[in-house]
């Protein structure tokens, strides 16, 4: 697995995109970089062989940079797996729609963008970055996010706005890689942490039934990192 394919959308990203990272992850890649907004122009689509979404001029600047980082990173999974790099539309209900030979999971936040790109067929990924809340929106995140009893388990929590905002990515996570499945938006009172997170994986457990094959109380194992006050979760659905 290399950048060498695709490493020229890199350069001639002209410093928007940076500090690429490939890691294998099963049958797939997962990659994350940090870009910068004020590098992005939106010739740069053109430029890179990417289709912009329809109405983009409605689109703030910065929604604009997020998405040429995460598509840019998805062509570069795309070439780095020997595939070619087919367009990652918008579908009807916003959710990324993936060329017939792949799926995959994007997310970014506040100059980082992340993504996981699997061969279709070998399940259905999430992944989600975010950079540890503070403040007043720890406070909103706590809030609609967490449960009761993950509420009550800030009081042991080391670091409880890691904490937060850990179980907060990991229920994005969680929400990307069941969407395929269960076709519909649900909430992050859906699932519950199991137990305390582990040095590098936590479990979720979902607190009702989400579709025959998603029962109450069925869990999920979702592998996390934290670095420079950004927390990157990530996982895959294992579909019959």
């Amino acid at each position: 697995m290399s950048f060498l394919p695709h490493f020229g959308l890199v350069q001639r990203s002209g410093g928007f995109l940076s500090a690429p990272d490939l890691r294998g992850f099963g049958q797939g890649a997962r990659l994350t970089a940090s870009f910068n907004p004020d590098r992005f122009h939106p010739d740069l689509f053109k430029a890179l062989n990417l289709q912009a979404p329809n109405r983009m001029d409605s689109w703030t600047t910065s929604r604009q940079a997020e998405f040429l980082a995460g598509r840019l990173l998805a062509a570069i999974g795309q070439g780095a797996l020997g595939l070619s790099s087919g367009q990652v539309l918008v579908g009807p209900d916003r959710a990324p729609r993936w060329p017939r030979s792949v799926t995959g999971s994007i997310s970014h936040a506040n100059r980082h963008c992340a993504c996981i790109v699997l061969p279709r067929g070998n399940g259905n990924p999430g992944i989600d970055v975010e950079t540890v809340a503070l403040e007043s929106k720890l406070k909103a995140l706590q809030a609609k996010a967490m449960t009761v009893g993950e509420r009550a388990r800030l009081t042991s929590a080391p670091d409880p706005a890691l904490f937060s905002t850990l179980i907060f990515s990991a229920k994005e996570t969680l929400f990307k890689a069941l969407y395929p499945t269960v076709q519909r938006f649900f909430g992050f009172h859906c699932a519950e942490l199991a137990s305390a997170p582990g040095t590098a994986h936590l479990t979720l457990a979902l607190t009702e039934m989400l579709h025959p094959d998603l029962p109450r109380g069925l869990c999920f194992d979702v592998a996390y990192e934290v670095k420079d006050e950004t927390v990157l979760t990530w996982m895959v659905h294992e579909t019959g």
